[in-house]
């Protein structure tokens, strides 16, 4: 029984004359093409022998190898082996003295055609790419504001921009390869040459498969992030059961009526979970709550906490600013001060003692609070009647108790 072999396209699939090379010396090795599937073509191995390879373009509208052209290519001593890519197909001559299939000028032209199209292809991605990198810029400002944010906590949006601009930098500098072998291939031409076939074809092969054992493995990896880092989902609750967490209940921010499980759709609660190798504690709270007025009327509030607690001290300050950049920025701001001062107010001059700093703002509606207390970051987003100033106290307890009793 023959052994099937894998080995790897060395060359450009429109260097024709260097994959006919690359299967003619398998061919003096005992490796005879078998199918050509991508990057990767496969092999039988037979006995060694001297045989001839040569491609022909495609022209079928389906890409299948047109009945007569494969008979009468076979009658010339042409056996046909397979087709890549719809691009062309491959024919194989056992005897040396078999007539050539095509004239030189031709094989030239369809190279010639073939890298052509290649590089407007390349072109156009390259184009494409970047402009929508640009747009992206634009829009997602807040990878250049605060790239520390996104980094500490993982942050799936930023990873994929940076992939795209990774491939935005390969499809440019592929274009600009492309202009290269389109101007040797064109020089070659108008010396009445026939073009260069590539060398260290070989080394070649092992960098472009490299290449594709490193995308395989970058590509597991950030796989293997996003599936560990999102441990626990659930409600908020079923979390109050046993842990104290910054919630509209334990803000005191009005009186919560109990969930309504028959009316999910007027009502939500959402506790999520995240762990990555940067943080000891990170989790997500989303609440959207019916509140009771002391004349019995209600009105709908909105709480959306993030809690940060960091393994390392030397990221707590730059990531805390981050996030007051994130969330507070571009608005008028309250900044509590370790010496119990608050900006502007006298009021709640005694709160927050015991946090390392805290910042209050108000924009589009809605309160915004980030606060610091040693490693423990909480931020707080709140629409509603209460205030959240007036729940320093509250959020001082959740920051400065120890993580074995709630947070």
């Amino acid at each position: 029984m023959r052994k099937e072999y894998s080995k790897w396209m060395p060359v450009s699939d429109g260097n024709l004359s260097g994959i006919e090379g690359w299967l003619d010396s398998l061919a003096k090795e005992g490796f005879f093409l078998k199918e050509a599937d991508g990057r990767s073509w496969y092999f039988w191995k037979e006995e060694p022998k001297p045989v001839r390879y040569r491609l022909d373009a495609v022209t079928e509208k389906e890409g299948r190898l047109d009945p007569e052209k494969q008979a009468d290519y076979e009658s010339m001593g042409w056996r046909y082996v397979c087709t890549h890519k719809k691009l062309y197909h491959i024919f194989r001559a056992d005897d040396p003295e078999t007539e050539e299939l095509h004239t030189d000028g031709l094989v030239e032209s369809i190279a010639l055609e073939r890298m052509e199209q290649k590089f407007r292809r390349d072109r156009m991605w390259a184009i494409g790419t970047t402009a929508a990198w640009g747009i992206c810029i634009f829009f997602w400002h807040g990878l250049i504001s605060y790239p520390i944010v996104p980094l500490v906590t993982l942050d799936f949006t930023l990873l994929y921009w940076i992939v795209w601009m990774c491939f935005s930098i390969g499809v440019l500098r592929q274009d600009v390869k492309s202009c290269r072998e389109l101007r040797e291939i064109k020089e070659s031409l108008e010396a009445g040459e026939r073009p260069a076939v590539m060398e260290e074809s070989k080394n070649r092969g092992r960098r472009e498969k490299g290449k594709f054992v490193m995308k395989v493995v970058c590509m597991m990896a950030v796989l293997a992030l996003m599936f560990s880092s999102i441990k626990t989902k659930g409600s908020v609750s079923e979390e109050l059961e046993t842990r104290k967490l910054p919630s509209l209940e334990v803000l005191s921010l009005g009186e919560v009526l109990p969930y309504d499980r028959e009316k999910p759709k007027l009502q939500d609660e959402r506790y999520l979970e995240e762990r990555n190798f940067l943080m000891r504690d990170n989790y997500r709270i989303m609440e959207e709550r019916w509140i009771k007025r002391p004349d019995g009327t209600t009105y709908m509030a909105r709480l959306h906490a993030w809690y940060y607690e960091l393994k390392f001290s030397l990221l707590t300050v730059p990531f805390y600013d981050g996030l007051v950049e994130k969330y507070c920025g571009g608005a008028e701001t309250k900044r509590i001060t370790p010496a119990r001062e608050i900006e502007g107010s006298s009021e709640i001059r005694e709160q927050g003692a015991q946090m390392d700093d805290c910042v209050l703002s108000e924009k589009y509606g809605q309160q915004m609070l980030a606060a610091r207390a040693g490693n423990k970051i909480l931020v707080l987003r709140y629409e509603g009647e209460g205030s959240l100033a007036e729940q320093l106290d509250q959020i001082e307890e959740l920051l400065t108790q120890k993580t074995e009793g709630g947070l």
